[in-house]
């Protein structure tokens, strides 16, 4: 049972990384696309930009949470299965990416708290 929970886990921890990506880049899109409209027009695309990057606060708070989890339980139920199946470079590229696009959506999240739109 605890080997299910902990996939159901990784699985939600992937999601949220990429639920991080996304709606920081589509904040950035909509800022960045109200960039030169009337102030009519541009208000609603900041509010739902603004409501994205709540989105991507709450991810990222939900990777940390998950990322516990996988940490705790990596050993055990994610490492040796890809020792196992010689599957480790895969691992190690697929947290690259993890990291890499973690690290985007915080770079990103805290640029647009410093920026006026």
């Amino acid at each position: 049972m605890t080997g299910v929970l902990v996939m159901i886990n990784n699985y939600f921890h992937d999601l949220s990384v990429a639920l991080l990506f996304v709606s920081v880049l589509s904040a950035i899109w909509l800022s960045n696309g109200a960039a030169n409209l009337t102030a009519e027009a541009k208000a609603p695309m900041l509010r739902v930009a603004g409501r994205l990057r709540l989105v991507a606060w709450a991810s990222l708070a939900l990777v940390i949470a998950f990322g516990y989890v996988r940490a705790v339980n990596y050993k055990e139920f994610e490492w040796i299965t890809a020792v196992g199946n010689r599957q480790v470079a895969a691992l190690v590229v697929k947290h690259i990416m993890l990291i890499g696009v973690t690290v985007f959506g915080i770079r990103e999240l805290i640029r647009s708290g410093r920026r006026k739109n």
